[in-house]
């Protein structure tokens, strides 16, 4: 695809080779003469001086290139949509494996794909266009919305809802026993019964291996727009709002608020009974031991306000310095009073 051609199809204004023949995406550091890449992060500043790219996607502030550009106000989006350009995920072939087992009161919709050894159970409800991968279990009474995709080794237990146009990625388990026990007198744990349902909403993302536990009683709901990440826990009762984003091992203890656009970095842990506001952030490996307001920005162990976080972590690195100087001011005071008395 000419260079002018893609320009028209992203919205993007171009500058430099209009001809250039453009036939895939690649990294600033492996891309050559025909591949498209992209520069918004000033780390990667060295890897665009040298990059043999053919064409780059910038933002409108950007200055100095020797590379044809694409300038857009929001360079990652447009070049993740460049990617589905050169690389479009063909529609699966609606197909019943003649391994699957399908139950005789489970409704499919038109054009359906289910994969080999794939289990779908009673009464389920299955929309148009729905993709359940190998070996997956899509137990009782599920009801599925269309276009929604179940990737291979997925489970789905009884009741569970999920909307359209949702992904699930390999081995993601929805629906499962919640985390819940309670003291017996002589000390042994007794297991509560989970009878809540879980409910996903349309458009919603969920990563390999990410386990979201149904409710002790109520529902447990992940609202449109969320993407969560691989190996993430969400614990019974909980919710998260629309469009937030649960990166890689977040853990959500049970009966957690999450608000809508929250971001929560890689191996946050949320202790129950929380909420975290609309538009709030907590960055990577922070411990959230209390609720924290709308808009807010929060890190650490236990976390607190990010700015001051900053500015502790900077104090703890110099911490045997300070104590050796308060050690050595000790002394001196000490001496000084000495001196007085004498």
């Amino acid at each position: 695809m000419r260079l002018k051609e893609l320009a028209t199809l992203l919205g993007c204004q171009a500058e430099g080779d209009l001809s250039l023949e453009i036939v895939g995406v690649a990294p600033l550091e492996s891309a050559h003469k025909s591949d498209l890449s992209f520069f918004s992060n000033p780390k990667y500043r060295k890897a665009l001086k040298s990059t043999k790219a053919g064409a780059v996607v910038v933002g409108y502030s950007f200055r100095g290139s020797g590379q044809s550009l694409l300038r857009h106000e929001n360079p990652y989006l447009t070049f993740a949509k460049a990617i589905e350009v050169f690389h479009s995920k063909p529609a699966p072939i609606p197909h019943i494996h003649p391994t699957a087992h399908l139950s005789a009161t489970a409704v499919l919709g038109v054009a359906v794909h289910v994969a080999a050894n794939a289990y779908v159970g009673d009464r389920v409800r299955i929309g148009d266009r729905v993709t359940i991968g190998a070996g997956s279990v899509v137990s009782d009474d599920v009801q599925i919305g269309e276009d929604t995709s179940i990737n291979a080794g997925c489970v789905i237990g009884a009741g569970v809802r999920i909307g359209r146009g949702c992904v699930l990625d390999f081995n993601c388990v929805i629906g499962a026993e919640g985390f819940a026990y309670a003291r017996n007198p002589d000390g042994t744990w007794y297991k509560i019964l989970q009878v809540g349902a879980v409910v996903i909403e349309d458009n919603v993302g969920v990563g390999a291996c990410a386990c979201i536990a149904r409710a002790t009683i109520g529902e447990t709901r992940i609202r449109r727009g969320s993407k969560i990440d691989a190996l993430v826990q969400i614990g019974h009762g909980s919710t998260v709002g629309t469009d937030s984003l649960l990166c890689a091992q977040v853990g959500l203890a049970g009966s957690t608020k999450i608000g809508n656009n929250v971001v929560l970095a890689g191996q946050v842990g949320v202790a129950g009974h929380l909420s975290i506001g609309d538009g709030a952030a907590v960055t990577a490996q922070s411990g959230v031991g209390a609720s924290a307001p709308n808009g807010s920005v929060v890190s650490g162990s236990p976390s607190f306000e990010h700015a001051r976080w900053l500015r502790s972590s900077s104090t703890f690195k110099r911490l045997p310095e300070i104590f050796t100087s308060v050690t050595s001011l000790e002394k001196r005071v000490q001496n000084i009073e000495r001196n007085l008395k004498a």
